[in-house]
């Protein structure tokens, strides 16, 4: 008898939206949700295993500030390229599904959030600059100017159109 499962159909329809939307969250994103959805399942229906053998560098179940600081620096250098988790991972000399863990139990956010925001932070300071929105949403590795206006407004709660006109005004 057929299983409906609720979760994996939420993995499915990410996925297809994410399609649908010619992959305009970039790789990072669509690592995430593959990342997660492979972990759902095999936690969900896999078979009980060994648990992998503990990583004695990271025996805290976080990455230090060391590593940390290194991830930082290559997001601030390779922002405007697509950035996956694998590029962030092999940094460290980590599956991209390890780091991913210790990077959200360090930050408290997962590493495409933290990119986006690197991102957002990024673009905040370039609106005071002649620069067109398009031109920032490439500086910054936003697909689209669209993608940059819809990640912009859900982190910052307004278009980077009105915050510009609204420190153009204060210049």
């Amino acid at each position: 008898m057929p299983v409906r499962d609720e979760t994996l159909l939420t993995f499915a329809v990410a996925i297809r939206d994410e399609l649908d939307r010619g992959c305009a969250s970039g790789r990072m994103f669509a690592q995430g949700i593959s990342m997660a959805f492979a972990s759902y399942v095999q936690a969900r229906y896999g078979a009980a295993g060994a648990m992998p053998a503990v990583d004695a560098r990271h025996a805290s179940g976080r990455l230090s500030a060391a590593e940390l600081a290194r991830v930082g620096s290559f997001i601030d250098e390779h922002m405007a390229r697509d950035i996956g988790v694998n590029d962030l991972s092999g940094l460290l000399a980590l599956s991209p599904s390890r780091f991913s863990r210790l990077f959200a139990a360090s930050t408290g956010v997962s590493p495409y959030r933290f990119l986006q925001r690197q991102r957002v932070d990024r673009a905040l300071a370039l609106l005071r600059t002649p620069c067109t929105l398009a031109e920032i949403a490439q500086v910054v590795g936003f697909s689209s100017q669209s993608h940059f206006t819809q990640m912009f407004s859900k982190l910052m709660g307004t278009t980077p159109a009105r915050l510009r006109a609204e420190l153009a005004g204060r210049w």
